[in-house]
């Protein structure tokens, strides 16, 4: 709340900075300020949590968690205008991430057993425009799910750019509105590659 931002373990000034979060049973963590939408960071240094659980990193809010490989053990929503930075190297299992402001430092993501992550239409790399992902290294394995949805009429659509991309069987990565740019592709039997715009409104006929 607004006035724990005051606390010392806080700056005083919404820095908050923490040793350890644990997360468990469904529980859920977001940070109000006042006035709404003014800057507040967060950052810990360990995590710990059952999966079931879930950040919620909102207009400007920023929360770096820069290390070399990050295994989360909760799931993020990150909305427009906030900033989630994970681990050049960074695993997504039986989490779900929701990308839709800026996400920063992943080079290599790796999806896995039940790990499902939603690129949005407002969301974007570190350094790229709205709209437009960059990694080095895209793995999505069996039970993963890599979702870029939009409005396939009224949104310009989403870039996907990639050096390796590897759907193992099982997994699947789907969009409506999708550019793939990749040097290499590889989809195992039982992978699935999708864009087939997932339907239309009856307003778009």
């Amino acid at each position: 709340l607004p006035h724990h931002g005051e606390h010392e373990l806080a700056g005083g000034n919404n820095t908050y900075s923490f040793d350890e979060l644990q997360i468990y049973g469904r529980a859920q963590l977001a940070v109000e300020t006042s006035p709404p939408n003014s800057p507040a960071t967060i950052y810990f240094e360990n995590m710990i949590g059952d999966r079931s659980g879930a950040i919620h990193v909102g207009y400007a809010l920023v929360m770096d968690l820069l290390r070399e490989q990050i295994d989360l053990p909760f799931s993020v929503h990150l909305y427009d205008g906030g900033f989630l930075g994970l681990a050049p190297d960074t695993i997504v299992h039986d989490v779900d991430l929701y990308i839709n402001g800026t996400l920063g430092h992943v080079v290599n993501l790796t999806l896995h057993h039940g790990g499902k992550v939603w690129l949005g239409r407002t969301g974007h790399s570190e350094h790229t425009d709205v709209g437009e992902y960059d990694f080095e290294t895209v793995h999505v394995q069996n039970d993963a799910y890599l979702h870029m949805v939009s409005d396939p009429v009224n949104d310009p659509g989403i870039s996907f750019n990639t050096v390796n991309l590897r759907i193992d069987g099982g997994g699947l990565v789907r969009g409506t509105h999708l550019y793939v740019f990749s040097h290499n592709i590889t989809i195992d039997a039982g992978g699935v590659l999708s864009a087939d715009g997932l339907g239309y409104g009856m307003e778009n006929g």
